[in-house]
């Protein structure tokens, strides 16, 4: 949890330093990167010894792709509305997947 809030903060001080009028914050997301990579690192090495995470991605593909995704959620209603619950189920619906060994 503490992660995520780091992140939070990250990304709302980038976004004020930054203003809304640019349509990405480009310097600003490889500081954001490097910090949410850092924090996800030893729990997607973890899964990986574990072979809950994919072995042919790297740590730092899989906090890209989860660091996309979680911007995504946080800077955009969407078209559809969901509860935290339904947020949850749909982003484990498409992201386990992605994440997840071949069976």
């Amino acid at each position: 949890m503490v992660a995520q809030q780091r992140l939070v903060d990250a990304a709302r001080a980038c976004i004020a330093r930054t203003g809304l009028a640019k349509t990405t914050i480009d310097g600003d997301s490889k500081a954001l990167f490097g910090l949410y990579a850092d924090e996800m690192r030893p729990w997607l090495e973890g899964g990986q010894q574990l072979g809950l995470l994919r072995s042919d991605v790297t740590p730092d593909e899989f906090a890209e792709l989860t660091l996309r995704i979680t911007l995504s959620m946080l800077t955009t209603e969407g078209p559809v509305h969901r509860d935290a619950d339904e947020l949850r189920r749909y982003v484990t619906m498409f992201l386990t997947p992605a994440l997840a060994p071949p069976e």
